[in-house]
């Protein structure tokens, strides 16, 4: 564990800025999918709403201990939405449609390509095992 902290280490220190722009635009690109999943269901707020709507969320999901926020991610985003005058019924809408676009999808298509990969794996060790003439 030594040797990775020390082999690591001086890597997070020359790209400590290129981590911090990642994370800047993976939150961008979250919060673009939340606007996007608004104006797809007919709400047309002002994207500066949007994005202070979906950073209050982001601090409400840092108190909680489950993974990803799951359950609180969408309470938070659909009770701050109706605080706005959205109604209850659009919040959920569109709460579960930014969801299923930005944490589900993505795992989905991801397990999938997982599975291919160790297919393709599983297949390829298969073809390199050397053949003895006894079979």
């Amino acid at each position: 564990m030594r040797y990775l902290v020390g082999e690591l280490a001086p890597l997070l220190r020359a790209s400590s800025w290129a981590i911090g722009l990642t994370l800047a635009v993976h939150l961008i690109c979250e919060a673009m999918v939340l606007i996007l999943c608004c104006y797809a269901l007919g709400l047309r707020l002002p994207p500066i709403t949007l994005l202070v709507l979906y950073v209050l969320s982001v601090m409400v999901n840092l108190l909680n201990g489950l993974p990803f926020g799951m359950g609180l991610a969408e309470a938070s985003l659909a009770t701050l939405y109706t605080q706005v005058g959205i109604e209850l019924e659009a919040a959920v809408a569109i709460v579960l449609a930014y969801r299923l676009t930005d944490y589900w999808l993505p795992r989905a298509a991801g397990g999938a390509f997982w599975a291919w990969l160790e297919r393709v794996d599983a297949r390829n060790r298969g073809a390199a095992e050397p053949v003895d003439g006894t079979g």
